[in-house]
């Protein structure tokens, strides 16, 4: 009978090792598994076992390699799990490099992993054979907010329209984050419109009054607020706003500067600029039957930003199917594609225009010309310091169609 003295001379014994690094992980950055596998024989008899560790799908774009010492059997590099068969000699050691990433969206025990050997020749002490790296997650974002009206100082009375832009540039993932802004007495009627972009959504459906809510960030996304509203009749000297963005609790916001300010004085005198607006076609005359091309550019010369500037063009019944494109520079916003008649109220800095391209057909039964006119007018608060430039008509004389004038009819 073999005693226990035997037993401990004979004894045989596969021993697995995994940690992590760093214990405490970040999701969406760099983060590294190590698994160590040791084998010790007092007979010096070599050993045999199958090594398996399949990485959690939140450990991202995985890869190993692996090093032996007294050992064979091992991949020397790979990605996605680890799968081996060991024969390994008394002290012998597999040592396999884990690197990816922590997903940026990872939470709780996503990222905790286990490896397993499952020996196939003698061993004593299998209780050591399994080992599981434990990772904590401690979210990490830059969290940013900006704000802008696009001019420095406003008219009593005037229309005033911010862009609020929130986003988060990572590494992780945010849900939760609190965008806040709280707008002064001084403007009346607020109202905004949002847009996301790379998967951000909002915790409210809200379009009115102060901004109160919570928001999702997936890595790179942005939530815009478009707010409109009107400086009070009675303003006067400033209007100051902040717009915020706060982490929530257990994620580390790296951005030590969360809020945005936006401040105008208010004119003690009205607004001036000279707003301009000219129409053209291609040619002075246009056939019946045919497309017909406008292009219509209306531009703010200054010398003040002009916030609401009404554009508008109703287009003759003898020009149908118009559809029109709208392109900006110099920061004008408000503006956008469309079909029908042209009727937007557009923000212009100093310098800005908006080009429209206006396309449609001209009846086949259109007679005379097609005549068109193009308005821009300043909003309240603004004086227009030349009335000259801001409507714009154009009219071209129509020739027959090619059937009627090669007697095809």
């Amino acid at each position: 009978m073999e005693s226990l003295e035997d037993r401990r001379l004979l004894a045989a014994d596969f021993a697995i090792t995994k940690t992590a690094t760093p214990s405490t992980a970040v999701p969406g950055a760099p983060l590294t598994y190590t698994i160590t596998v040791q084998y010790t024989s007092t007979t010096q008899t070599p050993g045999t076992t199958a090594i398996s560790d399949i990485f959690p799908t939140a450990f991202t774009g995985a890869a190993f390699t692996s090093t032996a010492v007294n050992a064979t059997g091992n991949t020397a590099s790979g990605g996605g799990m680890i799968n081996d068969t060991l024969t390994m000699q008394n002290g012998g050691s597999v040592t396999y490099t884990a690197t990816g990433i922590a997903s940026s969206t990872a939470t709780g025990n996503a990222l905790n992993n286990t490896a397993t050997l499952t020996p196939t020749t003698e061993d004593d002490t299998p209780g050591n054979n399994s080992q599981t790296a434990t990772v904590t997650l401690a979210p990490q974002a830059f969290l940013t907010v900006s704000k802008n009206d696009g001019q420095t100082t406003v008219a009593p009375g005037s229309p005033l329209t911010y862009t609020i832009v929130v986003g988060n540039s990572g590494p992780s993932a945010v849900t939760g984050a609190h965008v806040a802004d709280v707008f002064p007495a001084t403007l009346t009627g607020v109202t905004f419109t949002t847009a996301t972009t790379g998967g951000a959504t909002r915790s409210s459906t809200a379009t009115t009054g102060p901004l109160n809510e919570n928001v999702n960030l997936p890595v790179g996304s942005t939530v815009t607020y478009t707010v409109t509203a009107t400086v009070s009749p009675a303003a006067a000297g400033a209007i100051s706003n902040t717009a915020t963005v706060t982490a929530p609790i257990g994620t580390t916001d790296t951005n030590p500067v969360n809020s945005a300010n936006d401040t105008d004085t208010v004119a003690a005198t009205p607004l001036t600029a000279d707003l301009s607006i000219t129409k053209n076609t291609a040619g002075a005359t246009a056939q019946a039957g045919a497309p017909l091309t406008y292009t219509i550019v209306v531009t703010n010369n200054g010398p003040d930003a002009v916030a609401g500037a009404s554009v508008t063009d109703v287009f003759a019944p003898t020009f149908t199917g118009s559809t029109f494109t709208a392109t900006g520079t110099g920061g004008a916003s408000g503006f956008s594609n469309g079909n029908g008649n042209i009727n937007q109220s557009v923000n212009l800095p100093v310098g800005a225009s908006i080009i429209y391209t206006v396309t449609g057909t001209v009846s086949p039964m259109a007679v005379g010309a097609v005549t068109n006119t193009a308005a821009v007018a300043a909003p309240v608060g603004v004086a227009d310091t030349n009335a000259t430039n801001n409507v714009a008509t154009t009219a071209n004389l129509l020739a027959p169609p090619v059937a009627y004038r090669f007697g095809n009819h």
